[in-house]
């Protein structure tokens, strides 16, 4: 099998993926602000079958719904790097979190971990 047959074999739906997504679990989303739509879209249509799932979220331009009505006690959301005009309300009501992240840091804790056996 040649990698482009593999890789096609591997391709699942937006509802597909998010499935392994569990209650408890952290969600980080990277670019939703140019990114693709469907995979958070996906997540939130599965609200009512999760509970205190930890969304992480980089720069977002629009509210996916994670805190709408009927939805309280599935998603917490923590913003990060900035929170921008769309969700600002979000933020100033408390319905989710700010955490400045420095880029040079991100990943320091995972950088310097030492290596499994």
């Amino acid at each position: 099998m040649d990698w482009r047959e593999e890789y096609r074999n591997k391709l699942v739906t937006a509802e597909e993926a998010v499935k392994v997504v569990k209650s408890d679990d952290r969600v980080a989303f990277t670019g939703l602000s140019i990114g693709p739509k469907v995979l958070p879209q996906a997540l939130v249509n599965r609200a009512g079958e999760l509970s205190n799932v930890e969304v992480l979220m980089c720069g977002p331009h629009a509210d996916f719904g994670w805190l709408e009505p009927g939805r309280k006690g599935a998603f917490t959301v923590t913003l990060e790097t900035f929170v921008g005009a769309a969700l600002r309300p979000m933020k100033d009501e408390n319905r989710a979190d700010f955490t400045p992240v420095l880029f040079s840091l991100r990943f320091k804790a995972e950088d310097e971990r030492p290596p499994e056996a």
